[in-house]
């Protein structure tokens, strides 16, 4: 069943000020266009079934059961959901501002990953199923404990960011040569001053 929430405040994790705009579980059964988001604002994506596929500026990725992704901002994305397996996703929606005058090590690796994209080793489906447990039980103190439940899930990611290389560009397979005019086009319209050949065939 779809479901959505958002918190009445903002809390403090580690010198930032965080908003959980909202917080959704539903299946993902209609294509969603390529879009970015503003200064600040970031998107955890957590595909717990179903298949799909994410496409960035980065380059174009395979989504299956367990795919975690990071979008921040400015980071223009698409999410295509497979026809015959359309995926489900939790997904939150945070607005992020430092409020620290030097950067926490939290803070500074969570604001300075505006792309990732890995899997789950478990712990973030367990935090996710957590998350919506409270807001459907409402016990008392619920909102405090969502709020340390999404500390955790943005402890975690920073984690793994330390754990794994950034996500690079996929090598060209069968279909690859599909995503070129995409790449190009995105280029073009999004980076038309700051492109430069190099960067180009890199992505490429």
């Amino acid at each position: 069943m779809p479901a959505q929430y958002s918190l009445d405040a903002p809390f403090e994790l580690d010198g930032m000020s965080v908003w959980a705009v909202n917080i959704i579980f539903a299946p993902f059964l209609q294509a969603m266009p390529a879009h970015s988001h503003g200064t600040g604002c970031y998107e955890i994506h957590f595909i717990p079934a179903g298949r799909g596929t994410l496409q960035t500026a980065h380059g174009s990725y395979a989504i299956g059961p367990d795919a975690l992704f990071v979008t921040g901002p400015h980071v223009l994305h698409a999410q295509l959901p497979d026809a015959e397996n359309p995926m489900q996703e939790y997904c939150v929606y945070l607005r992020v501002e430092n409020r620290g005058k030097t950067p926490s090590p939290v803070a500074r690796a969570f604001c300075g990953t505006p792309f990732w994209f890995g899997r789950d080793d478990g712990e973030v489906r367990a935090i996710f199923q957590r998350i919506f447990r409270e807001f459907a039980q409402k016990r008392t103190g619920y909102p405090l404990q969502v709020r340390l439940l999404l500390s955790q899930l943005i402890l975690r990611l920073v984690r793994s960011y330390e754990a794994e290389e950034p996500a690079d560009p996929p090598k060209a397979g069968p279909g690859g040569a599909d995503q070129i005019p995409f790449i190009i086009e995105e280029c073009f319209l999004y980076e038309y001053r700051t492109l430069t050949l190099q960067t180009l065939a890199n992505r490429l």
